[in-house]
């Protein structure tokens, strides 16, 4: 649109409409030297014509005639069509049939734009004059504080004169004693300024720590800087020995404060130097091959009824070591029924048949050990039990001591000096010519003496482990003069026998394996799937506002302030006091200052409600279905976290009636001072997690500060809060 002169002489008392180009204007008529688009004059007209039903083109052409005269020509009649044609593909004009009206709605648009300008105006004011009084502020502090540093400059001035004229009146002795004090008083004070200087740096350490960190970093810079644990962390409660889950939780309180030598011994693995590995450690082991993730927990098929022996928990094996214990065993003069069951079932599989498949893959060294464990099976009944497994040790005992057990392809072992190999000694040791010497029985009452090279010890392990102990009275007593240990480790050892010899294992192994990635597969979509749903239909998270301190918090911050302030009367401290006074003053301006923030925009969703409901069924689907793969095709072995003491916490999917947590000491043994930390022997015991009581305690006593914790944490409580947490199992 063309723009023409506005005539000086005319003036206008038309209302206040905007400007050219959807800027805000007060009036349709421009200031003095302005230029007047056809756009602005069809705005006039409308306005000044006020017509309800609209302003036809006519209308507005006279009136624009009547106001600006030396328009009239042979370009009117088309810029005029062409000003409203625009004015109506802007929205600012609502075409009504042949008539035409301002739009409310762009009115109040650029009324809106209007008092955003005036609003914006206004803050940029308060700001300026807002930083006018900081500088004022901080020029009057610079010279408060200019002309205080020149009055203690005067005052010390003075002091030293002052003492110099006492000085000379004063005799040596006087002097020297006061020039102590004077010397003493200065370390006191530097000394209290570097303890000043020291709590701002931790305090500065502190704010700009980003949790979690390492456990033993925190805790170690924790003790060092007198830092305490939040409030919300309570004290660890002592946790029951794992022998004391056959006691219910309301009856053992009292034994669990002061357990017996029994019970203690019971969870305790140690001498793992010479191969005994612990009665907790062999009854995990043994629990999770007949009920945990291998074929023969269900059968070859996954079905509960062809399992090969009884559903049984962990429960029930301490309820059976327990009976060892009391010495309930060697009274009834017989094993207790499940030990004794597994211990058939493990024979069986040992001492069966091979199958035509594994005939050809052996040697034929292996195919006459195979077939002499065959021979003992034919004798395996109920009754039997303990003679097949003290002959099966045998054989295994002499074909791991013989030249049957060589390969033809492998090279015998070299000795290797472990001291000098870490370190912790200058010397190697020289190759010993020593022979160890063992005495194999021959089944028939005689004694083979074979000899072993040093550090080997065949089949049965060291004289001083449980498996060798229990070979050894196996021979001439009967089993239930055994210790509760030496059974386990029979039968563990029958376990791992059948662990390293059975190849249908592995390929079901697999296949578990295999259905697991599917699950987790399918739940990591779900979760995935929800996420986004419930981001388009609830919208992005709100920041949260920060939470209130607690009272006690409160107070204690109050208290250590009145303290420090009553031990700093320096010079030091009043300038931060001015400063602190300064700050708090500029603190409380921008607070009345600040312009109110505009509310959020509101959200509209892009899905319905029935589809997010359809989510988070979808979601909870798969996280069943997932959860209910772990009871039936894992068995968990591996620890879901540590404390912060690298205490390993434990929970088996078929048995989630309790958590396990092994407790790791020092080692006992003094050669181990000489290797490293992770290359010693330790010693641990094992405490169990069996309420929902004990379960709470536990979990207030984490410190979600320290990595290890947290992570351990979200394990316990669930990935979504308590209905996911691993309490719902006790």
């Amino acid at each position: 649109n063309k723009a023409v002169q506005t005539p000086k002489s005319k003036k206008t008392t038309s209302p206040k409409t905007p400007g050219t180009g959807g800027a805000a204007s007060t009036s349709t008529t421009p200031k003095s030297g302005a230029k007047t688009t056809y756009l602005m004059m069809v705005h006039e007209a409308i306005v000044a014509l006020k017509d309800r039903s609209g302003s036809s083109q006519i209308a507005i052409s006279k009136y624009i005639l009547s106001q600006y005269p030396n328009l009239f020509g042979p370009q009117f009649k088309s810029r005029l069509s062409m000003a409203i044609k625009t004015g109506v593909k802007q929205a600012r004009f609502v075409k009504i049939r042949a008539s035409f009206k301002i739009n409310s709605e762009w009115t109040k648009k650029e009324k809106a734009k209007q008092k955003a300008k005036v609003a914006a105006a206004a803050a940029a004011a308060k700001k300026k004059k807002l930083q006018q009084q900081k500088l004022k502020k901080k020029k009057t502090a610079a010279e408060e504080a200019k002309e205080k540093a020149e009055r203690e400059k005067k005052r010390k001035e003075q002091r030293e004169k002052k003492l110099k004229e006492k000085e000379k009146s004063m005799s040596a002795e006087e002097l020297d004693a006061l020039r102590k004090k004077q010397a003493r008083q200065k370390a006191a004070e530097q000394k209290r300024q570097e303890e000043i200087r020291r709590q701002k740096e931790i305090a500065e350490k502190i704010r700009k720590r980003k949790y979690p960190i390492e456990d033993t970093k925190l805790h170690k810079e924790d003790k060092e800087w007198g830092v305490k644990a939040p409030l919300e962390v309570k004290r660890r409660p002592p946790l029951p020995y794992l022998s004391l889950a056959v006691i219910p939780y309301d009856q053992r309180s009292q034994k669990s404060k002061k357990p017996s030598q029994t019970v203690v011994n019971a969870t305790k693995c140690e001498h793992l130097d010479y191969g005994s590995r612990g009665l907790a450690s062999d009854l995990f082991q043994v629990f999770h091959f007949f009920r945990g993730d291998v074929a023969y927990g269900c059968g070859s098929s996954g079905n509960k009824q062809d399992s090969l022996v009884p559903e049984f928990q962990i429960i029930h094996l301490l309820h059976a070591v327990e009976e060892i214990h009391n010495g309930n065993s060697k009274k009834s003069r017989t094993v207790p029924p499940l030990i004794q069951h597994l211990f058939v079932t493990a024979l069986r599989l040992l001492c069966a048949p091979p199958s035509e498949d594994e005939e050809t893959n052996m040697n034929r060294r292996e195919s006459s050990l195979r077939k002499d464990l065959s021979k003992l099976g034919s004798g395996l009944r109920p009754t039997s039990w303990a003679e097949i497994c003290f002959q099966y040790m045998d054989v295994m005992e002499r074909y791991y001591t013989s030249k049957l057990s060589e390969d033809d392809n492998v090279l015998p072992g070299g000795y290797v000096d472990i001291e000098y190999l870490m370190r912790a000694k200058d010397e190697v040791a020289m190759i010993s010519p020593v022979k160890k010497i063992r005495e194999v029985g021959t089944g028939g009452g005689q004694l083979n003496s074979v000899f072993l090279p040093d550090g080997y010890s065949g089949y049965l392990g060291d004289r001083r482990g449980s498996l060798s102990r229990a070979h050894a009275k196996l021979e001439i007593k009967d089993p239930w003069f055994l210790s509760a240990e030496e059974l386990m480790a029979l039968l563990r050892a029958l376990v791992d026998d059948i662990l390293a010899t059975k190849d249908d294992i592995c390929r079901d192994i697999a296949e578990r394996d295999e259905q697991m990635y599917e699950l987790l597969k399918a739940k990591k979509a779900a979760d995935s799937h929800f996420r986004k749903t419930r981001l388009a239909f609830e919208g992005p998270k709100q920041p949260s506002r920060a939470k209130p301190k607690p009272k006690a918090i409160i107070e204690k911050e109050k208290e250590e302030g009145e303290n420090a302030s009553n031990g700093e009367k320096s010079a030091d401290h009043s300038d931060t006091d001015i400063s602190k006074k300064e700050d708090d003053g500029d603190s409380h301006a921008e607070k009345e200052n600040k312009p109110e923030q505009e509310a959020p925009p509101v959200f509209k969703p892009t899905v319905s409600k029935r589809q997010y409901d359809t989510a988070i069924k979808a979601q909870q689907k798969a996280t069943e279905a997932y959860e209910k793969g772990l009871r039936k095709l894992v068995s968990r072995r591996e620890p879901i976290g540590q404390d912060r003491n690298f205490n390993s916490i434990y929970f088996f999917n078929h048995d989630p009636d309790m958590i396990y947590i092994e407790v790791s000491k020092g080692s006992n043994n003094q050669d181990d001072d000489s290797f490293p930390v992770d290359m010693q022997t330790k010693s641990t015991n094992w405490h169990i997690i069996d309420s929902k009581t004990l379960f709470d305690q536990y979990v207030a006593s984490l410190d979600v500060r320290g990595s290890r914790e947290n992570d351990l944490y979200e394990e316990l409580m669930g990935p979504m809060g308590g209905s996911y947490s691993l309490k719902r199992f006790m």
